[in-house]
Protein backbone atom coordinates (compact mmCIF):
# COMPACT_ATOMS: atom_id res chain seq x y z
CA UNK A 1 0.00 0.00 0.00
CA UNK A 2 2.60 2.20 0.75
CA UNK A 3 4.53 1.39 -2.50
CA UNK A 4 1.66 2.84 -4.39
CA UNK A 5 1.06 5.58 -2.56
CA UNK A 6 4.85 6.37 -3.38
CA UNK A 7 4.48 5.39 -7.14
CA UNK A 8 1.44 8.25 -7.14
CA UNK A 9 3.11 11.21 -5.30
CA UNK A 10 6.04 10.50 -7.80
CA UNK A 11 4.31 10.54 -11.00
CA UNK A 12 2.25 13.75 -9.91
CA UNK A 13 5.42 15.09 -9.02
CA UNK A 14 7.47 14.36 -12.41
CA UNK A 15 4.14 15.46 -13.92
CA UNK A 16 4.47 18.57 -11.97
CA UNK A 17 8.04 19.36 -12.77
CA UNK A 18 7.58 18.31 -16.34
CA UNK A 19 4.81 20.79 -16.88
CA UNK A 20 6.46 23.50 -15.20
CA UNK A 21 9.21 23.15 -17.87
CA UNK A 22 7.26 23.45 -20.43
CA UNK A 23 5.69 26.48 -19.23
CA UNK A 24 9.09 28.30 -18.23
CA UNK A 25 10.57 27.79 -21.66
CA UNK A 26 8.76 30.22 -24.42
CA UNK A 27 8.08 29.15 -27.43
CA UNK A 28 9.94 30.38 -30.76
CA UNK A 29 7.22 31.82 -32.76
CA UNK A 30 6.59 31.78 -36.32
CA UNK A 31 4.21 32.27 -38.82
CA UNK A 32 2.08 29.41 -38.62
CA UNK A 33 1.74 30.01 -35.06
CA UNK A 34 -0.94 32.61 -35.50
CA UNK A 35 -2.27 31.98 -39.11
CA UNK A 36 -2.88 28.15 -37.70
CA UNK A 37 -5.09 29.33 -34.96
CA UNK A 38 -8.20 31.07 -36.29
CA UNK A 39 -10.46 33.35 -34.59
CA UNK A 40 -7.40 34.44 -32.20
CA UNK A 41 -5.72 37.35 -31.15
CA UNK A 42 -2.13 37.11 -31.72
CA UNK A 43 1.02 38.72 -30.90
CA UNK A 44 4.73 38.06 -31.94
CA UNK A 45 7.79 39.37 -30.25
CA UNK A 46 9.87 40.47 -33.00
CA UNK A 47 8.96 41.28 -36.31
CA UNK A 48 11.19 38.17 -38.20
CA UNK A 49 8.81 36.39 -36.37
CA UNK A 50 11.45 34.97 -33.94
CA UNK A 51 11.13 35.16 -30.28
CA UNK A 52 7.68 34.36 -28.21
CA UNK A 53 4.18 34.14 -28.84
CA UNK A 54 1.43 35.18 -26.93
CA UNK A 55 -1.96 33.68 -28.31
CA UNK A 56 -5.81 33.45 -27.12
CA UNK A 57 -9.23 33.41 -27.62
CA UNK A 58 -11.26 36.41 -27.23
CA UNK A 59 -13.39 34.42 -24.40
CA UNK A 60 -9.90 33.91 -22.84
CA UNK A 61 -9.75 37.43 -22.37
CA UNK A 62 -12.05 38.87 -19.77
CA UNK A 63 -12.24 42.56 -18.69
CA UNK A 64 -8.60 45.09 -18.96
CA UNK A 65 -5.73 42.10 -19.38
CA UNK A 66 -2.72 43.37 -18.51
CA UNK A 67 0.66 42.10 -20.12
CA UNK A 68 2.43 41.71 -17.42
CA UNK A 69 0.65 38.75 -15.73
CA UNK A 70 1.40 36.55 -19.09
CA UNK A 71 5.08 37.95 -19.00
CA UNK A 72 4.32 39.82 -22.44
CA UNK A 73 4.24 43.24 -21.05
CA UNK A 74 6.14 45.44 -23.60
CA UNK A 75 6.86 42.60 -26.07
CA UNK A 76 4.78 43.07 -29.22
CA UNK A 77 6.32 43.96 -32.19
CA UNK A 78 3.21 41.70 -34.46
CA UNK A 79 -0.60 42.15 -33.42
CA UNK A 80 -3.07 39.89 -35.24
CA UNK A 81 -7.22 39.83 -34.82
CA UNK A 82 -7.62 36.83 -36.57
CA UNK A 83 -11.31 36.75 -35.42
CA UNK A 84 -13.87 36.73 -38.61
CA UNK A 85 -16.68 38.05 -36.65
CA UNK A 86 -17.03 41.53 -34.70
CA UNK A 87 -14.45 41.71 -32.16
CA UNK A 88 -12.59 44.65 -32.06
CA UNK A 89 -8.85 44.40 -29.83
CA UNK A 90 -7.90 47.67 -28.19
CA UNK A 91 -4.11 47.67 -26.58
CA UNK A 92 -2.94 50.14 -24.31
CA UNK A 93 0.53 51.49 -23.57
CA UNK A 94 -0.23 51.26 -19.70
CA UNK A 95 -1.24 48.04 -17.48
CA UNK A 96 -4.96 49.28 -16.30
CA UNK A 97 -6.03 49.85 -20.52
CA UNK A 98 -5.68 53.50 -19.98
CA UNK A 99 -3.70 56.05 -21.69
CA UNK A 100 -2.79 56.10 -25.84
CA UNK A 101 -4.56 53.10 -27.21
CA UNK A 102 -4.87 51.70 -30.58
CA UNK A 103 -7.66 49.41 -32.55
CA UNK A 104 -7.46 46.59 -34.36
CA UNK A 105 -10.69 45.46 -35.91
CA UNK A 106 -12.02 42.06 -37.21
CA UNK A 107 -9.10 40.42 -39.29
CA UNK A 108 -6.71 42.95 -39.05
CA UNK A 109 -3.00 43.31 -37.44
CA UNK A 110 0.28 45.16 -38.05
CA UNK A 111 4.24 45.02 -37.85
CA UNK A 112 4.67 47.23 -35.71
CA UNK A 113 8.53 47.77 -35.83
CA UNK A 114 7.83 51.32 -37.50
CA UNK A 115 5.17 52.49 -35.49
CA UNK A 116 5.63 54.12 -31.78
CA UNK A 117 3.55 50.61 -30.54
CA UNK A 118 6.57 48.58 -31.51
CA UNK A 119 6.96 46.70 -27.94
CA UNK A 120 4.47 49.14 -25.92
CA UNK A 121 1.67 47.06 -25.54
CA UNK A 122 1.05 46.90 -21.80
CA UNK A 123 -2.75 45.29 -21.65
CA UNK A 124 -5.58 44.80 -23.73
CA UNK A 125 -9.17 44.71 -24.17
CA UNK A 126 -11.89 43.08 -26.23
CA UNK A 127 -15.03 44.32 -27.87
CA UNK A 128 -17.85 42.87 -29.05
CA UNK A 129 -20.32 44.47 -31.57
Amino acid sequence: MKLGKTAIAAAVALGAIAAGALDASPASASMADCTNYPETICMVENADWTGRVWRQYPAQIMGCRPMSNDNFDNKASIIYNSVTYEVGLYVYDRSDCTGTNRYFGSNSGATLTTDWWNDKVSSIRIVLF
